[in-house]
């Protein structure tokens, strides 16, 4: 699974849909920090690290998987607290190069490759 494809998708859908993603933020101000988004991206990328045959512990993916997912729903949170100010492509590409980042720090580059966030 292509877990940089998975944030671009989602930023896609957001910026095609972004009237109705405010309106819903208006109701639901955690949409993206609690509840199914969450939960999908972070299995998403358990998923992915156990595929690419990350060699630690479900502990440390379990960890690592909610601190990334964690850091990139704050960054479209705050997106739309700042009126939808500044690109959204912006927004992507510093969540999958600071997942890149982050899990190189406990992945070989052979494991990392396999999870492809980019």
């Amino acid at each position: 699974m292509n877990i940089g494809a998975v944030f671009r998708d989602i930023s896609a859908l957001v910026e095609r849909r972004r009237d109705f993603f405010v309106r819903l933020m208006t109701y639901n101000h955690d949409l993206f920090n609690n509840g199914k988004i969450k939960a999908m991206l972070r299995k998403t990328l358990s998923v992915s690290l156990r595929k690419a045959g990350a060699a630690i512990g479900e502990q440390s993916i379990k960890a690592v998987s909610e601190f990334l997912i964690s850091g990139v729903l704050a960054l479209y949170a705050d997106w739309f607290d700042n009126s939808c100010e500044g690109s959204l492509d912006f927004i992507t590409e510093i969540s999958v190069n600071m997942a890149t980042g982050g899990l190189g720090s406990f992945l070989s580059a052979a494991e990392l490759s396999a999870v492809r966030l980019k």
